[in-house]
């Protein structure tokens, strides 16, 4: 639902289209869950990617060990470039034992806000 609340339309974007990276993961543990969002944060903290605009990791209210990332970009070029830097794999890396299965990913582009 949080995704259908950042891509529903309200108004037109004239101009360069936007995107919204969404990772999906469930984490062995609510503490799991949140140590992987800790991770999440200090690397959006630390890696500014140009064309980055931002980005947040949530826990779902109604299941502590559902995770989901996202982030907004201002071009693709921007996102591609994140996604296969050593930074966000070294993230990876760090995130994937706190987690029951890889996350799963998908790249969204805005059309309307």
């Amino acid at each position: 639902m949080l995704v259908w609340s950042l891509l529903r339309a309200s108004r037109p974007i004239v101009g360069v289209r936007m995107h919204i990276f969404v990772s999906r993961a469930r984490a062995v543990s609510p503490e799991a869950a949140r140590e992987a969002c800790r991770v999440f944060g200090h690397l959006l903290s630390l890696h500014q990617e140009p064309g980055f605009v931002y980005g947040a990791c949530t826990i779902s209210v109604n299941d502590p060990q559902e995770l989901l990332f996202y982030s907004r970009w201002g071009n693709l070029a921007a996102l591609q470039g994140w996604l296969s830097s050593e930074e966000y794999g070294q993230t990876l890396v760090q995130a994937i034992p706190r987690l029951v299965s890889p996350p799963h990913d998908e790249v969204f582009e805005i059309w309307s806000e």
